[in-house]
């Protein structure tokens, strides 16, 4: 076989490759979500992405969810949103590392280069299989509402209880990422 259908070959399992890791993706900025071991054990809330009826959207930690209002601290402060206008919320708990999963898919798809002929079988078996637990490992943490009632959401809470009648709110101050 020549160099350049190796060349070929190797390209184009880059390629696929590439589209692996674009499966995986969380919700959160970049650093601001714990993996799942250490989120338990926080004392903050998972990152709520929250659409108003007007359309406008929401972004930060989520503090709290009663059966009037959703409460979402932001970096401007605490925002408080009415659950009559809130058309939906989507809610990422934790970190689940999906994109070490998808580097394993990509190293993988990039070992098949050494197929052969049967690389146009392993490659994109490879390529399927990735793309699929990626994607759906990297939705673990994640409920979104309305698919999921409000109340399961409060499990997500820096408060799941409400927020404490003690608490000056100007006081809570966002989680700093790492």
């Amino acid at each position: 076989m020549s160099a350049s259908n190796y060349i070929g070959r190797g390209l184009l399992c880059l390629l696929a490759s590439v589209l692996v890791l674009g499966c995986a993706r969380n919700t959160a900025p970049s650093g601001w979500l714990s993996p799942a071991a250490e989120a338990s054990h926080e004392a903050y809330g998972g990152w709520a992405m929250v659409r108003d009826s007007a359309g406008t959207q929401t972004d930060g930690e989520l503090i709290a969810v009663n059966r009037d209002s959703v409460y979402v601290l932001t970096t401007g402060g605490l925002v408080v949103i009415p659950v009559r206008r809130v058309a939906k919320l989507n809610v990422t708990g934790y970190n689940s590392a999906a994109g070490t999963l998808a580097l394993w898919g990509l190293a993988g798809t990039l070992g098949t280069i050494s197929h052969g002929w049967l690389l146009l079988f392993s490659s994109p078996a490879w390529i399927i299989t990735s793309s699929i637990a990626a994607a759906a490992h990297s939705r673990e943490p994640r409920e979104i509402y309305p698919d999921v009632e409000l109340n399961k959401l409060r499990i997500y809470a820096r408060f799941p209880q409400g927020i404490p009648a003690v608490t000056d709110r100007r006081q809570l101050r966002p989680k700093a990422r790492s």
